[in-house]
């Protein structure tokens, strides 16, 4: 029996003490009469046990006394007292654990890539294997020469890369070469800024050819002048062709000349 049900019944009881006066007789338990206070005061008591009883299960589960768990503690096993007692369990022998070899995968280590300690700056070309003097390639990297152009000296000259010039102007091109020419001969570039376009590039195929021909080494060229190296290129050409015209020509004839003849 719940505690709610039992104080709902105390309550009747009490409630019916507090209504009827007592005199009541029920087996072995009977209900004196009593005062009309008492029954007063019996019959509050009474409302109030009814109330507690009907209220009591909606209480917040906060108020009910939780069950207390209480650990079930091992018991103590008996164990045979000798090894006669004990049960024989036959057992088949597994076989022992075989280790199976790691085969190591072989890892790709790529090679280190050789990169340039330094950038190259844009006015300086990085050396190559040159083909011999008077070779079909020589010839060929030497052939632009014959346009008689700015650009097409700067190119084979090595002075500047064919990307180089992309987008630059004529002036660009030509302030490039006069640059390069002043600090090749032992002239000024302010000389070679009162040329115009056809003699400049006319003097710069003349100082490609003798380099490239090995005529004159930079060396030497940076102590001669623009007419020295002329006079050297004639030298070279007679000696060849035997023409006495030579000196009425251009540098850009005398240097398509040279590209006819065999070195």
């Amino acid at each position: 029996m719940t505690l709610p049900i039992v104080l709902t019944i105390a309550g009747c009881i009490a409630l019916l003490v507090g209504l009827f006066g007592g005199g009541v007789k029920a087996k072995e338990i009977e209900v004196p009469k009593i005062s009309v206070l008492s029954r007063i005061f019996s019959s509050l008591v009474g409302v109030a046990l009814i109330w507690a009883g009907t209220q009591l299960p909606s209480l917040p589960d906060s108020l009910t006394p939780t069950e207390t768990v209480t650990p079930i503690l091992p018991t103590a096993t008996s164990f045979p007292s000798s090894t006669a007692d004990l049960p024989i369990v036959l057992t088949t022998p597994s076989a022992p654990p075989t280790s199976t070899p790691i085969t190591p995968t072989p890892t790709f280590v790529p090679s280190p890539t050789n990169i340039p300690p330094t950038q190259v700056p844009p006015t300086a070309i990085p050396p190559t294997l040159e083909p011999p003097v008077g070779s079909e390639e020589w010839r060929q990297q030497l052939e632009p020469l014959w346009d008689g152009t700015i650009s097409s000296v700067l190119i084979v000259g090595k002075f500047r890369r064919q990307s180089d010039l992309v987008g630059l102007s004529l002036d660009d091109q030509r302030n490039i070469l006069i640059t390069e020419l002043g600090g090749r001969t032992n002239q000024s570039g302010g000389y070679y800024q009162s040329l115009d376009n056809d003699t400049l590039a006319g003097a710069g195929a003349l100082l490609v050819f003798v380099r490239a021909a090995k005529i004159r080494n930079d060396q030497d060229l940076k102590t001669i002048t623009d007419d020295d190296i002329r006079n050297i290129f004639i030298v070279e050409i007679y000696a060849r062709t035997g023409r006495a015209d030579l000196q009425g020509l251009s540098n850009i004839q005398l240097v398509r000349l040279a590209l006819s003849l065999q070195w």
